[in-house]
């Protein structure tokens, strides 16, 4: 089959490799679209460090099952697949947090992803709710905004984000976006999303959220009659914390939600004499793709304005060089396509 194999940082290609076996008590999906993530670009660009090469990238995977050993999941069904693969049994597991499992195994990661023709789920991934059939009407491609979805639905609840609350996002790339749709569906009053390019922002408007360039801070403290109650930076610039703090109406809540590439300075004198509120939030649970499935065919989220390329496999390296010059948002992958 082909896949796109990443066997060093910088060296990345489609190549035939052996097609995997149905694991035991698990199944083989004919993948139908995998999207690019950011953490992908990482992974090409520098490494990361839950990554184990070589490797098959891609954790955002949708397709049908060819094959099936469990009778968990028919072969045919048209599925998503939540991209850590727990152990099921450590404290974490017990409480459904999945993604806090010191045992994890995450596909495109440390298990082979769906940048490939056919990918393996391990038994595990079935046990735990990992893979999970389509709702009626989201074809594939679409089926790939999941995860994401998912990562910002984990971050909202991890923010404890209450109706007539209000946000601000910085960065409007497609987490920005899911994230931001995400909390007008979950009834936040007011959803402000900034980034320092102002190309990055248009289609917002049209779509019920308030955007705005990086540095306009008065124009947001109006529009959010002060401050805002939660402050999300999907974004890898640390200044994004600092800018995010100043947003903050007393008691509010900072989501640490992106990877930084470099280390953040915060005036935590902030955070003390206004009792402020600094949050983790790290990937997803099988449950919350459950949820943004039921989002992505709820037509409360704009798919066009979040999914801006399709390509085939051969398109891999292509695609991460859109998004590296910001001249892409979501790139989807069909690897069934030549």
């Amino acid at each position: 089959m082909r896949a796109a194999v990443l066997t060093a940082p910088g060296i990345l290609g489609a190549k035939n490799v052996p097609r995997p076996a149905c694991p035991p008590g698990g199944a083989l999906l004919r993948v139908e679209a995998c999207g690019l993530c950011s953490s992908d670009l990482k992974m090409w660009r520098w490494g990361h460090k839950e990554l184990q090469l070589p490797r098959i990238l891609g954790h955002e995977v949708a397709g049908v099952v060819e094959e099936s050993d469990s009778a968990l999941m028919p072969v045919g069904s048209a599925v998503q697949v939540a991209p850590g693969m727990p152990c099921g049994f450590c404290p974490a597991c017990r409480r459904g947090a999945h993604n806090r499992c010191p045992q994890v195994k995450v596909l495109g990661f440390s298990l082979d992803g769906g940048l490939a023709e056919f990918m393996a789920v391990p038994a595990q991934g079935l046990e735990q709710g990992a893979v999970i059939p389509l709702p009626p009407g989201l074809d594939a491609s679409e089926a790939t905004l999941a995860e994401p979805l998912a990562c910002a639905i984990n971050a909202w609840q991890q923010a404890a984000l209450a109706p007539g609350e209000a946000v601000v996002i910085i960065g409007a790339g497609p987490v920005g976006r899911l994230a931001a749709w995400s909390a007008k569906v979950l009834g936040a009053r007011a959803v402000v999303v900034m980034d320092k390019a102002a190309e990055r922002l248009r289609g917002l408007k049209n779509a019920g959220i308030t955007a705005l360039t990086a540095g306009a801070l008065q124009s947001a403290r109006s529009v959010l009659h002060g401050g805002a109650d939660v402050i999300l930076p999907a974004c890898s610039d640390p200044r994004a914390l600092g800018r995010g703090l100043e947003l903050l109406s007393p008691g509010g809540r900072l989501v640490l939600f992106a990877g930084l590439k470099e280390m953040a300075s915060l005036d935590l004198n902030q955070v003390h004499y206004r009792e402020l509120t600094l949050v983790g939030a790290y990937g997803c649970t099988a449950e919350q793709n459950r949820r943004a499935l039921e989002f992505l065919t709820s037509g409360s989220v704009p798919l066009d304005l979040v999914i801006s390329h399709r390509l085939p496999l051969a398109g891999v390296l292509q695609g991460l060089e859109l998004m590296e010059r910001r001249e892409a948002l979501k790139v989807v992958i069909n690897p069934q396509e030549e």
